[in-house]
């Protein structure tokens, strides 16, 4: 099964306020207090418009009463020919999905019962799409359709488990989906709606909102309205499977999770076969004929008794049938449930609870709802439990609607511990995968703003160090030094840059121009921001054509890698980050080329077939050809329609001007118009020349030398004409263990020379085995290559379709499996068979510049940020989503040698002999800690060339010396721990 969820769009979703479905963007209407408010007169106070205050009728910022701080507005209809009314615009205009809060009591000053509409209406008019109103002493209804006015569901006033009162203040929350034709009307922080509607006449958008009391002849009809009670439910975590806190295999034990029944073939393990949220799940597997395996977890340790819990479950394709499953919510410290929820055959979801937690309580066909259930995709669930209260609302895949509902008084709504099995007692064959829900929660920063995705890893006393620009230079730090490289923030660098070892890196900023940078041997992370190269930089433009003139590895030649990142040699836990990079303009060839020569003339003398290309090339100059096969490389010509590789054999060395050569097109079909006897003239030839050693240029590499941990990419953009991204894990040795790639976009670019034996996307390797028989446990290497892709874009050569572009590409196999891209029916994206573990797909951009297609990106690259935000010179980090940057909490100074004891140094040391390195352990990431020291002896402290050394000051006295590590946060003189330890000097 692949990940084919609808894709995530850069809507923000807030969190769950009064309405507990899937939450929607919230449409504000905020509080009416001093000083945005004033006392008295409505209209023209922060956008809101009144209407028809006649004979005693007012429309009024009030004192009176409030749902919320001491003020709200009072809408009394004493007019007998007309009804007061208050609007506002929304922000933005029309919103076509949202959640509108509000509050309501009716006046107390009044001699009866105060009836209240709220209309919903486009931007500019007081026509309504739909409207909530209450329309009687006992009634509240919505209406709709066409006009806005046919009635679509009523409720009875005593609805619900908190009924409305007239005298009271009601909040409601009103959720609306035009794309799915859906409305849901809360009351008092209810779980189950009160109105519902399904209408597809109605027009579910949402510009004006338009409050007013009473009807046209109606006279002493008061009403209060505010701003909604905010109702946030308990959240009740499951979170995903991801590393670091989790291994991909056996689930037992790990992050609190039991396991049982893992009879015969049973599994539970973390899988990275398929994933909702990240690139793991977990996978539930019954295969045992006499019991289903169970997997459990107590999130706080306590029974809650009202919140809501949130999963995701897709079934596993390759089983035989379909794969029914149940998640039971128990108390803690038990397996009984309270109440259960479970795909119970192929057309059934069904709720249980009642004393025992298997009654029947509700059903549903799986089929129900505007986003129905599907056994090929992933399905999101939302359950919204109220012990108090007895109810229970059961959502899916973002219906606004509840699938499953209750209000049994004999059910016990907590729970205390969820668990999840597939299968039953004698089933086998059975399988489903289980994962975090994205849907509904609140969207995290990176999504909706131009903050990133990673923060920077904490750094202990970094090291600084600012390359020179313009030589090849190289540095190597220790494996445990924590380590900023500060590029010149002004000045385009012209030398290659190397950075070997470090702990944990930082480089932020700079434009490496036409140079790479060579990042190996970090042992912890290795995290880069805002860096930019262009290759093309310089190069000639001829006939429209940038061309490389110098020979591969040749003076002045620009064919280089981009960044190539290598691990250590035996294998590390390094993780690297790439934010908000740029790096284009890479160029050259799959096999080393000379330098390039002025073409005289080329001339299509023959077109074969549809596939091949006869022509007579005549050079500027003589060139020689060695015997055998020979490739030769033409563009720039002012028929660009002649551009490509050409080959000829020769039967002994050969010197000339003049070449008749054939062109096969392995990857299009010949060019559209070209004729026999077309000519180009001008332009460059460029010879292979298999005496220079092969050079591959990639936007970004790592396939060599040493291994290391995951990658992860976010608002990358990479242009090459050979290979924007090659990623591999090697027998686990050489490459990389998993990948991680958001919003990158890629694309060919039209430097010269260039061929077409390379993908722009490499993923693996293509000489790994896959034992049969194929189950999900296999992996690439020994531990596995997990890849993981949302909103990745690649514009591939023209004529050529995307899974000819992409490794493994179309028709590949291992030992026989179909292991290649799979191109979807439009053409438009390509996805891998299940067994390669990579979820996701990679899809086409239609741009010529290879610009996204995620709305909002259209016209510009991911890295493309704005101002200082670009990456390159006088770069400024945008900042860091608030769920990236983690605080700081400084656990222990600890140092080498141990602190804990005494250490011993001899009282003939010399001035700045070590005495212990100092460490911290810490959590949390994008902070800097600080170190200092306390000696009252005056004979220690710590080396000003290294702040993690503590080093001799002074000539030493014997003694045994008490001094005082202090830790703490750069910034925040709060956040500081110390360790006091023993120097004994004899």
């Amino acid at each position: 099964m692949k990940k084919r969820l609808r894709a995530i769009t850069p809507i923000l979703l807030l969190l769950y306020l009064t309405s507990p479905g899937w939450a929607q963007d919230l449409i504000p209407f905020t509080s009416f207090e001093s000083p945005d408010y004033s006392l008295g007169n409505l209209n023209g106070q922060n956008g809101w418009t009144s209407q028809n205050l006649n004979q005693n009728s007012e429309i009024t910022v009030s004192n009176a009463t409030s749902n919320i701080g001491s003020q709200s507005i009072y809408i009394l209809d004493d007019d007998s020919t007309n009804s007061p009314k208050a609007w506002k615009e929304v922000a933005g205009g029309n919103a076509l999905s949202g959640t509108f809060n509000f509050s309501v009591s009716e006046s107390q000053a009044t001699t009866s019962r105060d009836y209240w509409s709220v209309l919903f209406c486009s931007s500019g008019t007081n026509s309504p799409n739909f409207k909530l109103a209450l329309i009687n002493a006992t009634t509240l209804a919505i209406y709709g359709g066409t006009s806005g006015y046919t009635l679509l569901d009523t409720a009875n006033t005593s609805t619900g488990a908190n009924p409305y009162s007239a005298l009271s203040w009601n909040s409601f929350s009103v959720v609306f989906d035009e794309s799915s034709n859906e409305v849901a009307v809360y009351m008092n922080g209810g779980v189950i709606p009160i109105l519902t509607s399904s209408d597809t006449a109605t027009n579910w958008a949402l510009g004006r909102y338009l409050f007013t009391a009473g009807w046209s002849s109606s006279t002493d009809i008061g009403v209060f309205f505010d701003e909604a009670t905010s109702n946030t439910a308990t959240q009740i975590a499951f979170s995903n499977f991801e590393a670091p806190g989790h291994t991909l295999g056996n689930l037992d034990g790990q992050d609190n999770w039991t396991t049982q029944s893992i009879n015969q073939n049973s599994k539970i393990e973390v899988s990275a076969y398929e994933s909702n949220s990240g690139v793991w799940s977990m996978y539930v597997f019954d295969d045992d004929t006499t019991n289903s395996p169970k997997a459990w977890k107590e999130p706080t340790g306590s029974n809650v008794t009202s919140g809501k819990f949130q999963f995701a479950i897709g079934e596993d394709q390759n089983t035989a049938g379909r794969d029914y499953w149940s998640v039971l919510f128990c108390d803690t410290g038990s397996n009984a449930p309270n109440f259960k929820l479970g795909l119970t055959n192929a057309t059934t979801l069904a709720l249980y609870g009642g004393t025992s937690g298997y009654t029947l309580l509700d059903s549903t066909n799986t089929n129900t709802g505007s986003n129905a259930y599907n056994p090929l995709f992933w399905n999101s669930f939302r359950i919204v439990f109220n012990e108090n209260s007895n109810e229970i609302a059961v959502y899916m895949n973002e219906g606004i609607i509840p699938i499953l509902t209750s209000t049994d008084a004999a059910t016990d709504w907590s729970i205390g511990r969820y668990l999840f099995t597939t299968g039953w007692s004698s089933a086998t064959d059975v399988g489903a995968y289980f994962d975090a829900s994205n849907v509904g929660a609140q969207s995290p920063e990176w999504e909706t703003t131009e903050k990133l995705r990673y923060a920077p890893p904490t750094l202990i006393e970094p090291t600084t160090w600012s390359p020179p620009t313009n030589s090849w230079t190289t540095v190597q730090f220790d494996d445990d030094e924590d380590v900023i490289v500060q590029i010149s923030p002004t000045q385009l660098r012209t030398g290659n840059l190397g950075v070997f070892g470090g702990r944990r890196v930082r480089i932020i900023g700079g434009d490496l121009g036409k140079t790479y940078l060579a990042a190996r041997e970090q042992t912890k992370t290795l995290y880069l921001e805002g860096l930019k190269a262009d290759h093309s930089i310089t190069l000639p433009t001829i006939n429209g054509v940038p061309v490389e003139l110098n020979a591969t590895r040749g003076p002045g030649h620009t064919e280089i890698d981009g960044i190539q990142v290598q691990g250590e040699t035996q294998g590390s836990d390094t993780n690297v980050y790439v934010q908000n990079c740029s790096i284009k303009g890479i160029h050259g060839t799959s096999k080393a080329h000379a330098a390039a020569v002025s073409l005289t003339s080329v001339e299509c003398t023959a077109i074969p077939s549809s596939t091949h290309i006869n022509v007579r090339i005549t050079t500027s100059i003589p060139i020689t050809l060695p015997a055998g096969n020979n490739h030769l490389i033409v563009a720039a010509t002012t028929k660009p329609e002649l551009q490509g590789t050409y080959e000829i054999t020769v039967a002994s060395t050969t010197t000339g001007t003049v070449f008749n050569c054939t062109k096969v097109n392995f990857w299009h079909q010949n060019p559209a118009g070209l004729s026999v006897g077309d000519i180009g003239t001008g332009g460059y030839l460029w010879q292979f020349d298999s005496s220079i050693p092969d050079l591959h240029p990639d936007s970004f590499q790592t396939m060599a030398e040493g291994m290391y941990n995951y990658a992860y990419f976010y608002r990358v953009t990479m242009g090459s004409n050979l290979q924007c991204f090659i990623g591999r894990n090697t027998a686990n040795t050489k490459g990389m263990r998993g990948l991680e790639m958001t919003r990158v976009n890629m694309s060919t670019n039209n430097i010269w020379p260039q061929d077409y034996a390379s993908q722009s996307l490499h993923l693996g390797d293509s000489d790994q085995s896959l034992p049969l028989p194929v189950d999900p446990a296999v992996k690439w290497g020994s531990d596995g290559f997990a890849v993981s892709l949302d909103r990745v874009y690649l514009k591939q050569r023209d004529g050529r379709k995307l899974d000819e572009a992409v490794h493994p590409a179309k028709n590949h196999t291992r030992d026989g499996v179909a292991a290649g891209a799979i191109l979807a029916t439009d053409e438009l994206s390509v996805s891998w068979p299940a067994m390669m573990q990579i979820t996701g797909v990679v899809s086409e951009s239609a741009s010529t510049n290879g610009y996204p297609e995620e709305p909002g990106y259209t016209n510009r690259d991911y890295a493309d940020l704005s101002g200082a935000h670009a990456p390159g010179l006088n770069y400024t980090s945008p900042g860091y989503s608030s769920d990236a940057i983690q605080s700081l909490s400084l656990n222990e100074v600890t140092g080498t040698p141990s602190l804990t004891g005494t250490i011993n140094i001899s009282n003939g040391a010399s001035i700045g002999t070590l005495v212990t390195r100092l460490d911290v352990d810490f959590t949390g990431n994008g902070h800097i800690v600080e170190l200092s020291l306390t000696d009252s002896s005056g004979q220690f402290e710590l080396d000003p060339n290294n702040k993690r050394n503590v080093v001799t000051k002074t000539s030493l006295a014997n003694g045994t010396y008490q001094v005082t590590a202090t830790a703490m946060q750069s910034g925040n003189n709060a956040n500081q721990i110390t360790r006091q330890f023993s120097i004994n000097v004899q």
